[in-house]
This record gives C-alpha cells, sequence and structure tokens, in this order.
C-alpha cells in the first residue's frame, strides 16, 4: 500500500448521506481530512426506493467532499443496513497437513470458507463471515490461531447476510454516481468499530446506532461481533408522531425533537413552554414541553424493549456489562437514562474514538458510521499489502531457489 492512500467512507443513510474523507497511513493509521453531505431523498429504512434520488444524493456527498478536502474521489468503502439483515452461527474445521504442523494465514481463511457453506436461501448473499473464535485440537477460546501447533483448527463465524436485491440497488446507486465500490460494510460493525474501548470489547456490549429509519444493532463479547441486527424504528419515527401529535409540519417536528425533544417524561418541567407553528407556517402556538415528552417517550420506549427483546431471543442480555448508543438518535435528551431503565445496563454515548486531523464536528455520534468505515476500509488495507508483500517475498525466494538449483545443478 503506498504511503497516504486516501479512503473514503461512504454511509448511506436514510436522512443524510455523508462521505468522509481520510488519509492513511502504512501501519494503517487514519488522519481525517474532510467530510461532505446531503440529504438522503431516495432511501427508506436503508433501502432504495429512487434510485435516481439516491445516486444525485451521493454524488452531491462526494463532490462537497472533495471541494472540501482537494481530493479526486474515486472509489467508496460503502455501509449498509436494512431490516432484510439477518445474521447466523457457522463452523468451518479443516485438518492442518503441512509437515510443520503449523497454522497458517491460509488455513484460517480455509476454515473460514468452510463456514461460507451456510445454507443461504435464494435472494440473499453473504455481506460478511467474522470469525467469532477458533477451536485447535479441541482447545477452545483460542483468538488468533496463525503460528500454533496443530492437526485440526475449527472456526465459530458470525455470518452476516442481506436481501442481494437491497444490496445491489444501494450498490447500483453507487455505481451511478460515478464511483467504484472498494468493499461494502454492514453499518453496525462499522459503528462499534468506531465507538468502543478495548475494555468494553473485552466485557461483553452492545451497540446500538439510532438512525433515522433504522436502529443498528451490534453484540460485541470477548472481543468479537458475535450478533447483529437491524431494527425497523429510528428518529424519524418520533419526529412522524410528533408531527401528528402536534398538528404541524415534519420539519417543524424535526426541529422540536432536537432542540425540547426529551425521551422521558419525568425529566421535563411541568411549566415549560415551546412555541409551535401551525401547518400552514403562519402561526404559532404556544405548548407545554411535556407534552412533546409524553409523545415522544412510548415510542421511545418501544424501541427500547424491541432491543430488549432481540437481545432476549438470542440469550444475550445476562451477558452483557453496558450499553453504547450512537447516531442522531442517541442525542435525544434522555435517551440514554430510558434505554438505561428499559435494559437495565450502563448506558453512554458513542462518540467516534482515536479521531486524527480535521475533526472538528467530526466527533459526534452522527458521524460514528461514517468513522467506522474508514477504519475497517483502513484495516483491510494493511491486511492487502501484508498479504501482497508476502506473496512476493515468497515468489523472490522460490524464484532464488530456482536460480540457484540451476546455478548447482545445470551443468
Amino acid at each position: 500500500m503506498p504511503e497516504n492512500e486516501i479512503i473514503v467512507g461512504l454511509d448511506v443513510g436514510t436522512t443524510k448521506i455523508c462521505a468522509l474523507v481520510g488519509e492513511v497511513d502504512a501501519s494503517g493509521g487514519v488522519q481525517i481530512l474532510g467530510v461532505g453531505q446531503s440529504v438522503s431523498e431516495g432511501l427508506r429504512k436503508g433501502v432504495v426506493i429512487d434510485l435516481d434520488a439516491a445516486h444525485r444524493n451521493i454524488r452531491s456527498a462526494v463532490d462537497e467532499a472533495s471541494r472540501a478536502t482537494g481530493v479526486e474521489i474515486n472509489a467508496v468503502v460503502v455501509g449498509v443496513t436494512g431490516e432484510h439483515v439477518t445474521s447466523v452461527t457457522s463452523r468451518g474445521t479443516v485438518t492442518i497437513t503441512h509437515a510443520s504442523r503449523e497454522i497458517t494465514e491460509a488455513d484460517v481463511n480455509r476454515a473460514l470458507d468452510n463456514a461460507r457453506s451456510v445454507t443461504v436461501p435464494v435472494g440473499r448473499e453473504i455481506i460478511h463471515i467474522l470469525p467469532r473464535g477458533f477451536v485447535v485440537d479441541g482447545q477452545d477460546g483460542v483468538r488468533q490461531p496463525v503460528g500454533m501447533s496443530g492437526g485440526k483448527l475449527e472456526v465459530e463465524a458470525h455470518v452476516v447476510t442481506g436481501s442481494s436485491s437491497f444490496i445491489q440497488n444501494v450498490l447500483k446507486s453507487v455505481t451511478l454516481a460515478g464511483l467504484h465500490v472498494d468493499s461494502v460494510v454492514l453499518e453496525p460493525i462499522a459503528t462499534s468499530e468506531a465507538v468502543l474501548s478495548d475494555a468494553e470489547k473485552e466485557m461483553g456490549v452492545i451497540v446500538a446506532d439510532i438512525g433515522g429509519g433504522t436502529t443498528d444493532l451490534a453484540v460485541v463479547i470477548n472481543g468479537s461481533i458475535i450478533h447483529s441486527a437491524v431494527i425497523p424504528v429510528g428518529g424519524n419515527h418520533v419526529t412522524g408522531d410528533l408531527a401528528v401529535g402536534l398538528k404541524t409540519t415534519r420539519d417543524e417536528a424535526e426541529r422540536l425533537k432536537k432542540d425540547f425533544g426529551c425521551a422521558l417524561v419525568s425529566m421535563v418541567s411541568d411549566n415549560d413552554l415551546v412555541e409551535v407553528r401551525t401547518l400552514d407556517g403562519d402561526r404559532s402556538r404556544s405548548v407545554l414541553r411535556v407534552a412533546l415528552a409524553d409523545i415522544i417517550e412510548p415510542r421511545m420506549q418501544e424501541l427500547f424493549h424491541l432491543i430488549r427483546d432481540d437481545l432476549g431471543r438470542h440469550g444475550y442480555q445476562h451477558a452483557l456489562s453496558s450499553l453504547v448508543l450512537s447516531g442522531g438518535g442517541s442525542l435525544l435528551h434522555g435517551a440514554p437514562e430510558l434505554a438505561h431503565a428499559v435494559l437495565g445496563l450502563p448506558t453512554r454515548i458513542g462518540r467516534p474514538r482515536n479521531l486524527v486531523g480535521q475533526v472538528e464536528g467530526i466527533d459526534s455520534p452522527i458521524f460514528a458510521t461514517a468513522v467506522g468505515l474508514l477504519y475497517f476500509g483502513a484495516a483491510r488495507q494493511v491486511r492487502v499489502k501484508e498479504q501482497t508483500s508476502t506473496r512476493r517475498f515468497l515468489g523472490s525466494a522460490l524464484e532464488q531457489l530456482r536460480q540457484w538449483l540451476l546455478r548447482f545443478f545445470g551443468g
């Protein structure tokens, strides 16, 4: 990988599209160069509903990022989400046949390929195969088997699948915007990479990224993602409830949610008043702020109960030590307190970690997914570089051996 390689994370969301530009050094460190954003008019709940609007909005965000950084953008790491995404656990096993019995990266890849043999229904495709843990000759709990000695290697893998048509429509939007797709990443996996500390990953944590149309979940235990899911409830549902309940426009409801909204009625004073513009925009009326909370709290309760139910169905609720909220919806006043009350887990707001460069404004949970896409892309580039270097070294060594043999025996 050449020095100063450019990577762009493209977060294609329901309410906004974000293109975040980073510069990656030889060790995989990322320096933020700048960002471009646009409204998202072509997606609903992570699914493309208007191809024309989607690719125009993507192009707009990328052009803004290009102007802000002076970088020509041709390729992106794309985030995908949507309630069509599901995950299962699969196992793969290989026999180590080398004379040394030393496990190599190729053996790990073979085991993961075997885990890929899980039955995938027609119309779906695999997005990720992520190792949850390894077993070497019956010894479980192995994190990194490469270099260990053994005769049998097993991997337990987290396999993420999605609707082929939905994924292809997102990728088609990117292609129509004149961009090449470097890689595709499930958004909650990217978000987890951006907001979690190593200690949280070890102890057991769930990340809930509350976007406009969906809430993306990722469960991380013992340093590995073991579960991911997408819940079809997000911040736009709160906005819609406010618009109906207060008989105002969605734009006005969004403003009220951000400026005066609260997820817990008990946190709002009974006497606070807010001005609400009427549907025609010509007049306004005074409404108690607690009336907003009365509308917001049931919807946010629904969301956190859905998260709790998902954890319960998969047996993870009692294996976790904390909850991290991210995405724009996490900024709603009272959201962490309500989440703690429903799930019984210590809760914090997840902001991007380890930021370097032009980071003003980027240290917000709104940009967590885009930052995670950059980190994911950078790590992938380092792996590609290492594999390429290894192949070149082996090729060079074999050629030197061939030349030596020719000189020695060639006569």
